[in-house]
């Protein structure tokens, strides 16, 4: 059972260290050691507050406390962003089934971002979590996320497969910023995802031709949430949406592997303006 009261304590001390610290009167070495301890007490720690916060999600500690979503509470609580925060509590949830990961990320062997990383693929593909975890201790983030996506990749046997992983992890969050509008992160499969962008793009073509007529000038994403709006509301008129698929079969072999799948980056189209390349 962990000792809050141990807990306060060495945050207490932490906090004590950090505020007697005279950076301008410190080695190189001895800067050098501090920036080694400080990382490994931010991994630490970073691990604490991820399963923690997934036990809040779990006991809807959340709700009493007025917020939308476990995430909200996070965010808030750490100042951090919605999806930040929505990463973190994801991460700690795959890590039930992941003990190694889970191991190696509370003991200040990984970040937050290579449990992030680890956890996903290895959700994916648990015979590769030995292999990632190595990956992770000699290798920059980078090397690792691309080996995360070669391994996830190579993990779906298909089509259906690789769309359905995705949309089991689908979400739309809501929140409201700073001066009180509304904002949205959302997560889709890539089919869906390009049916929606494909049908806001034919409706913002038409706002932003609209606009025009009447002589308003304004930022195209702004004429974007406007067909949104407009999409979900009902009060657009029919709107007819073209989708293209772009297919570059060498990719496909480099990236896909042969299995079908379109590469990164062509999976859908996003809006433009009228009479612009992509």
């Amino acid at each position: 059972m962990v000792s809050l009261c141990g807990l306060d304590a060495a945050v207490a001390t932490l906090r004590d260290v950090v505020g007697a610290l005279e950076p301008g009167v410190l080695s190189g070495p001895d800067a050098a050691r501090l920036v080694d301890r400080f990382a490994e007490a931010e991994r630490i720690a970073a691990a604490g507050r991820a399963l923690a916060a997934r036990r809040v999600e779990e006991t809807n500690q959340w709700r009493l406390e007025g917020h939308r979503s476990a995430a909200s509470w996070v965010a808030a609580k750490t100042g951090t962003s919605l999806g930040t925060a929505a990463g973190a509590i994801e991460t700690a949830k795959r890590l039930e089934e992941l003990p190694a990961t889970r191991e190696a990320f509370v003991s200040g062997r990984l970040s937050e971002a290579q449990a992030r990383e680890v956890a996903s693929a290895a959700a994916a593909s648990p015979a590769a979590e030995s292999k990632l975890l190595a990956i992770a201790e000699r290798e920059p983030l980078g090397a690792l996320r691309d080996e995360c996506r070669r391994v996830v990749a190579a993990a779906a046997t298909d089509e259906v497969e690789w769309q359905e992983r995705i949309r089991r992890r689908r979400y739309l969050h809501s929140w409201c910023d700073e001066e009180g509008a509304v904002c949205f992160r959302a997560r889709y499969a890539p089919d869906d995802g390009a049916k929606l962008l494909a049908l806001v793009e034919a409706r913002q073509n038409v706002v932003f031709r609209e606009a025009r007529r009447a002589g308003r000038r304004e930022p195209y994403a702004a004429y974007a949430a406007d067909a949104l709006l407009e999409l979900v509301t009902g009060t657009a008129g029919p709107t007819k949406a073209t989708l293209n698929l772009r297919v570059d079969h060498a990719a496909m072999d480099r990236e896909g592997h042969g299995r079908g799948r379109v590469p990164q980056g062509d999976r859908h189209r996003r809006g433009r303006r009228p009479g612009r390349g992509p």
